[in-house]
């Protein structure tokens, strides 16, 4: 027979917890109320603690969520392909599909418009690369 744990801290971590997020959401929340009672020991107002301690710990997390937002939205297809009825409110994946002939796909133009079509996700990633370094080496999933 095996023991309980006495805590609920010491209890094995499971998958599904992993996957719903509930095990990363503790720790994150634990690690910042340290932080937080930390913060309110030096005499800290509340402002000072949301701007300087609670906001700079979820930047990483923040420029990935809206970086993974953007290109979803921006390569949306099947949503667009049910709502646009006209061919000068199509999305950019819309667009390309019009390229599709009777006779084929015009594969030139094809490559150019996607090559365009990726641009803004590149530039996006470029001024938001700071904050996804920073929360790779933030995980320690880095290199792994």
């Amino acid at each position: 027979m095996t023991e309980e744990p006495k805590n609920s801290r010491d209890r094995e971590v499971t998958f599904s917890q992993i996957r719903k997020g509930s095990a990363s959401e503790r720790a994150s929340t634990d690690f910042g109320s340290l932080l937080e009672d930390a913060a309110k020991v030096d005499g800290a107002s509340h402002l000072y603690i949301f701007s300087r301690v609670m906001v700079p710990m979820v930047k990483p997390a923040m420029g990935v969520l809206g970086l993974f937002t953007f290109i979803t939205y921006w390569n949306s297809f099947l949503w667009p392909l049910i709502i646009v009825n006209t061919r000068d409110r199509a999305t950019v994946p819309l667009g390309l599909e019009y390229f599709l002939t009777q006779q084929g796909y015009m594969w030139n133009l094809l490559m150019a418009g996607g090559t365009i079509a990726i641009v803004p996700g590149v530039i996006l990633a470029c001024f938001l690369q700071r904050w996804l370094s920073q929360g790779i080496s933030l995980s320690g999933l880095g290199g792994r």
